[in-house]
């Protein structure tokens, strides 16, 4: 689920004036094994940062995927505009393991202009304070 605040509407950038765009891999782990093989499950926040200081950024499609390499739900059900400087969360919940130890997420983003690269990054936290971070790689957009 998105972790907008409530006040803040997200708008679509019409699809004519989009030019330029990539799509991101982002491992993410909604559980790791620990001590013997034991399963720690994994709450994972997907953080999308527009680093642009003068321009939006269109969000244009957030999947997530499990290990396996099968989509498991999209994260957006349409297309939104991040501002200058914004940051878009969502939330992947301590019970939902079906991703495991491979889940992974792909956004794809576009933008008018030639803009700075977002940071788009996981990060999971468990029980116990155990808290990490993984970046996302851009990859080949189909």
């Amino acid at each position: 689920k998105s972790l907008l605040k409530p006040d803040w509407e997200a708008v679509t950038l019409p699809a004519d004036v989009v030019a330029r765009g990539r799509a991101v891999y982002v491992p993410a782990y909604s559980h790791i094994y620990a001590r013997g093989g034991a399963v720690t499950p994994l709450a994972v926040t997907l953080s999308l940062r527009n680093t642009d200081p003068d321009h939006p950024i269109r969000i244009d499609r957030v999947r997530y995927f499990d290990g396996d390499g099968k989509p498991l739900r999209e994260l957006v059900d349409r297309p939104l505009l991040l501002a200058p400087m914004q940051t878009d969360s969502h939330l992947v919940e301590t019970e939902e393991i079906r991703g495991g130890s491979g889940a992974n997420f792909v956004v794809e983003w576009s933008a008018q202009e030639t803009i700075n690269a977002p940071i788009i990054e996981a990060v999971m936290i468990g029980d116990g304070g155990l808290s990490f971070t993984s970046r996302g790689e851009p990859i080949e957009r189909h």
